[in-house]
C-alpha cells in the first residue's frame, strides 16, 4: 500500500472516489450530495499542492483524504474535506494512515487546525476523530425548505424580473439596486 499525494493524473480515479463516498454518505447517514464542492475543493488543493491523499494498491487508487485550505477561510485553517477507503482496506488502517499523511502535510503547508463534520449517525467516525485528537465544538444544523415557485410577494419586492436558480427566488442586479418600500437595499 503506497499513501501519497494526488497528482492531476489520478483526477479521473478520485472523481469515482468521491462518487463511492457520497453514495455513502448518502446511503447510511441520509446526507445531501455535496459532490462538486468536495471536487471543487479536491482539485484548488492539487492545483496548489495542498493534503489531497490518495492510497494506491498495485497502481490502482483504493482511497482518498484532504485537508485543503480554500480562499476565504482564515489563515491556517485548513477544511478536512473527507476521507473514504474501499471497504476491504477499511480493516488496515488505511483511513487512519491516509488522515496521518494528509494532517503531516496540511501542517508542511502552514495549517495549524482543521475543521470538519462527521454525520450525527456516524458514532464509528466521530469516535475515531475523538482519539485522534479532535474537538467537539459545536453543531452543524441543517433546516430544510420547501422550494416554492414565486408568488406575488416575489413580484411585489422584485417586479417583472425575478430571476429564478434552483427554485429560489433571486433578485437581479436592477432589483437589488431599486428600492423597496422606499428602503434602499
Amino acid at each position: 500500500m503506497r499513501i501519497r499525494l494526488a497528482t492531476q493524473d489520478d483526477w479521473p480515479a478520485l472523481v469515482k472516489l468521491v462518487g463511492h463516498f457520497w453514495d455513502e454518505q448518502e446511503r447510511r447517514f441520509g446526507l445531501p450530495r455535496l459532490e462538486h464542492g468536495t471536487l471543487a475543493l479536491l482539485r484548488h488543493g492539487i492545483e496548489t499542492g495542498q493534503a489531497v491523499v490518495v492510497a494506491e494498491q498495485n497502481l490502482e487508487l483504493v482511497g482518498w483524504c484532504a485537508r485543503v485550505m480554500a480562499p476565504g477561510l482564515p489563515d491556517g485553517l485548513a477544511v478536512g474535506v473527507g476521507r473514504w477507503v474501499f471497504e476491504p482496506f477499511r480493516r488496515e488502517h488505511v483511513g487512519r494512515d491516509l488522515c496521518r499523511f494528509a494532517d503531516q502535510h496540511a501542517a508542511r503547508c502552514g495549517a495549524t487546525e482543521i475543521t470538519g463534520e462527521v454525520a450525527g449517525t456516524n458514532e464509528a467516525a466521530l469516535a475515531a476523530a475523538l482519539a485522534d485528537g479532535w474537538a467537539v465544538v459545536g453543531y452543524s444544523i441543517r433546516k430544510p425548505l420547501k422550494q416554492q415557485r414565486p408568488g406575488r410577494i416575489a413580484e411585489a419586492l422584485c417586479g417583472d424580473d425575478v430571476a429564478l436558480r434552483r427554485g429560489c427566488v433571486e433578485p437581479t442586479m436592477n432589483d437589488r439596486e431599486t428600492p423597496v418600500n422606499g428602503v434602499e437595499p
